[in-house]
């Protein structure tokens, strides 16, 4: 009987030393605040790819991880928008062919997002992201020259997409990596529907963002 009690008193010391053990394995979440940069190409779809082509882009955002599978961001984009001559071109030379053509846009974004983190490991994340946007489309100016025998014409344009805001939403299949525990960089392509009161607009961001733990 005396062995028995050895034996039970033993068992129940290993399993709370295991207890313990697994206990430093596991820490308790803490929230954690990152500051973020994006590199982004911004592809038009349907009426705007008459009007703008593929063009490189960048963000700047600030998203708040609140437990292991939650993150919110909050974001700002610009895009230098290069343009369809053949859209903006005056009237009086729709049968011309621009030599020199310097006429671009611009595109702001508001958004915010949350993402939905599938770990894969304690460094590695899938995941999925829903969010919703302002977009604000600046003034398409610039200017062309083409070039004739004995004369150069050259003109100007200032033009304005109608309409030049939009409200919408994106969504955003990810990859997300902590590479050190300030350090995180992640994958995304984000699907963007635009709603302007007239057309409904897609565009593709496909970019790559850099991280930094502020805490």
């Amino acid at each position: 009987m005396r062995s028995f009690r050895l034996i039970l008193m033993a068992a129940v010391i290993v399993s709370i030393s295991q207890g313990a053990a697994l206990g430093l394995e596991r820490p308790k979440w803490e929230p954690r605040l990152f500051v973020t940069a994006t590199g982004a190409v911004w592809s038009p779809g349907n009426v705007d790819k008459d009007r703008f082509t593929a063009s490189l882009g960048g963000s700047a955002a600030v998203f708040y991880w609140i437990n292991s599978n939650t993150q919110l961001m909050v974001s700002g984009s610009y895009v230098g928008l290069k343009t369809e001559r053949f859209y903006w071109m005056p009237e009086a030379l729709a049968d011309s062919l621009p030599d020199v053509w310097d006429v671009n846009g611009s595109l702001w974004v508001a958004s915010l997002e949350a993402r939905h983190m599938f770990p894969t490991d304690n460094k590695n994340y899938l995941y999925l992201a829903l969010g919703g946007d302002y977009y604000h489309f600046r003034d398409v100016k610039g200017q062309y020259q083409i070039y004739t025998t004995g004369a150069v014409i050259t003109g100007e344009v200032r033009e304005k997409r109608d309409p030049s805001d939009a409200l919408g939403f994106h969504v955003a299949p990810g990859l997300f990596f902590l590479f050190y525990p300030q350090l995180s960089i992640d994958v995304a392509v984000r699907i963007h529907m635009l709603f302007d009161g007239q057309n409904t607009v897609y565009w593709l961001q496909p970019g790559f963002t850099v991280g930094l733990r502020i805490f």
